[in-house]
């Protein structure tokens, strides 16, 4: 390879390399362009809810799953519903019990690719006090330095002591909580 060759594919290279987009390994989440909802049932009308404050740490690199950690904190006394009294009984004791347990989280021990975009993490979550193992499904597309992410998992609120001796067809067993993240990277 003559010296002008080498010099061309020196700088073709450091060119691929720069406009290639970062595989950042740590993510700050933007909370203004993020969520955490929820739906339940009452008898049979669905009730929608969110959680207005809650804070995640992500370190992913989808080249290399095998550092990944992802961990989310919810301040449980910033559920909120369309009907303000919903909230509040949400909040009470024999639900959330906010006063006692003013926070819930998930701590992910492992983060998998399913396939393209569908990854899972498998780890923790703890709500009243109760910590239990949860598969979290989610997608993730990265462009640039902006991650987008978005999952969902279905909950039993019994096991974790949500309304408890509240029939489940009064309050329905299963509570779907959803999330969408935008995140950029540090």
């Amino acid at each position: 390879m003559t010296l002008p060759t080498l010099r061309s594919a020196l700088v073709a290279a450091a060119l691929a390399l720069v406009t290639q987009p970062a595989a950042a390994a740590d993510w700050a989440v933007d909370a203004a362009d993020s969520s955490l909802a929820f739906t339940a049932r009452q008898g049979d009308t669905a009730v929608p809810g969110r959680f207005e404050r809650f804070e995640v740490a992500i370190t992913l690199d989808p080249q290399d799953l095998s550092g990944a950690s992802i961990s989310v904190t919810v301040d449980t006394a910033s559920v909120a519903t369309e009907d303000a009294q919903v909230g509040a009984t949400l909040a009470s004791d024999g639900w959330l019990s906010t006063a006692a347990f003013p926070t819930a989280a998930f701590a992910s021990t492992a983060v998998r690719r399913i396939e393209g975009e569908r990854y899972e993490a498998e780890g923790t979550f703890t709500l009243r006090g109760v910590s239990m193992p949860l598969v979290l499904p989610f997608t993730l597309a990265i462009d640039g330095d902006t991650a987008k992410a978005a999952g969902a998992v279905t909950l039993l609120r019994a096991d974790y002591g949500v309304g408890a001796g509240i029939p489940a067809d009064t309050v329905g067993a299963q509570v779907e909580v959803s999330f969408a993240l935008t995140a950029k990277a540090r």
